[in-house]
């Protein structure tokens, strides 16, 4: 029988003054929360044995919050530490995960306790899983020729007499509407679409969103629409001024990496527009029962010959707390019977790798494999190998990581291995 249980809790009642991460050029702390933060999250057991999804609306989860919330989660909801995914939605407008003037009691303790209320409310369920597409808002900030992924993930769930429990679902976009010249708290374009989805689904419904590869992808929105129309050129990331500055006078070039601008009504009209093709998919799609839940947690350790160094004038907007030595964790989470397959990454995933890893898992049998970023920890930025010769903040950030051009390339074999694997497992058991 296959079981499922939703939870949404709000965090942070004290944010207020709070520095936020995710950009180095804001001029300080919080002035007041917009919207409120969230950590939601999605348990489902077949066959006895359960995994937990959550996201938290922060920029990033470092490893030691996952682990400690891990281990909170196992001790009070039964879950082991290698059957819990938990991924930032990557919002830039949120204080950081080790804030105690934000969590008193640490961000661990708010995700354990979003993980025991979704199991408290387990009950029989269908899962369904389908894809949906969105295009014309985001753009690739790196190279005007590199790729945007328009897919969008939909993890149906309901109650087995067919009223919605909640729904899982996964596009790839900064959440950078908002940019440095705001202070306000916020989900960003996440937290509408989450919030929009969980008015419609029904009073008790959760929407929890997980982050997609949107490393080199930012929203294109009427703010920056009307700044490429004012230009008599646009360049992207590597063609600009360094770290998202702005080109000044008329003109000049429009560096579509940058950020500023930003409103709250833009934000609003992205998440609106995701929620909307989330909802549109969700409502043709089937549930069934899920036959049966794994997860394969697998380490990537540190290249040969990656030499760390300091990020320098790149400055800080969350220097991962992992040390260099320290391996990355990549964690498989399957639903079988619908066909799903996350793939989570701790950090920041190029959108052209995304793609590849999703066409690869197709190829191998799954069905509806989904790579989510900002999961289980936080490394900055992980490029593939072919983005390493043009360098950029975002290899740079790696560098200083000790990371190497292999990085994606080793992770993909890891990847594609253990999924083989676990398909021959499931064949092999009677």
């Amino acid at each position: 029988m296959t079981r499922a249980g939703f939870a949404r809790r709000e965090i942070g009642a004290t944010l207020a003054g709070a520095p936020l991460m995710g950009y180095a050029n804001r001029a300080g702390g919080a002035t007041g929360v917009h919207d409120p933060l969230h950590v939601r999250a999605l348990v489902v057991e077949a066959g006895g044995e359960a995994v937990a999804l959550c996201s938290v609306d922060l920029c990033a989860v470092n490893e030691d919050v996952v682990a400690a919330a891990r281990a909170r989660v196992a001790a009070e909801s039964g879950i082991a530490p290698e059957r819990t995914l938990i991924a930032a939605t990557h919002t830039h407008s949120a204080p950081h995960d080790d804030d105690r003037a934000c969590w008193p009691d640490g961000l661990a303790a708010e995700i354990a306790a979003a993980v025991a209320q979704a199991s408290a409310r387990m009950a029989p369920a269908t899962v369904g899983a389908g894809w949906g597409t969105l295009s014309g808002h985001a753009v690739n900030r790196r190279r005007l020729e590199d790729p945007v992924d328009p897919a969008v993930f939909v993890l149906r769930v309901d109650r087995a007499y067919g009223a919605p429990l909640g729904v899982y679902f996964g596009f790839g976009c900064h959440p950078v509407v908002l940019g440095p010249d705001s202070r306000a708290v916020s989900g960003d374009w996440p937290a509408t679409a989450s919030r929009v989805l969980e008015s419609e689904l029904g009073p008790d419904a959760v929407a929890v969103f997980a982050q997609g590869a949107c490393a080199d992808v930012n929203p294109l929105t009427d703010g920056v629409r009307e700044r490429i129309a004012a230009a008599s050129t646009v360049s992207g990331q590597l063609e600009a001024v360094p770290y998202y500055g702005s080109a000044d006078g008329a003109g000049e070039p429009f560096d579509v990496g940058d950020r500023t601008g930003g409103t709250f009504a833009e934000a609003e009209r992205l998440g609106r527009a995701i929620a909307d093709e989330v909802r549109r998919v969700h409502r043709g799609l089937a549930p069934t029962a899920v036959t049966g839940v794994w997860t394969r947690r697998l380490a990537l350790g540190r290249p040969p010959g990656a030499e760390p160094r300091e990020p320098g004038p790149l400055g800080d907007h969350g220097v991962p707390r992992a040390g260099a030595d320290a391996p990355i964790e990549l964690l498989l989470v399957g639903l079988d019977g619908p066909g799903v397959v996350l793939v989570g990454q701790p950090g920041e995933v190029f959108g052209q790798t995304g793609v590849d890893l999703r066409r690869a898992l197709r190829a191998r049998g799954a069905r509806h494999p989904f790579v989510v970023g900002y999961a289980n920890g936080w490394r900055a930025y992980l490029p593939p190998a072919d983005a390493w010769p043009d360098g950029g903040y975002e290899v740079d950030w790696a560098r200083a990581q000790g990371l190497a051009p292999s990085l994606q390339d080793d992770a993909r074999t890891l990847i594609l291995n253990a999924y083989e694997a676990q398909t021959k497992d499931e064949a092999l058991q009677p």
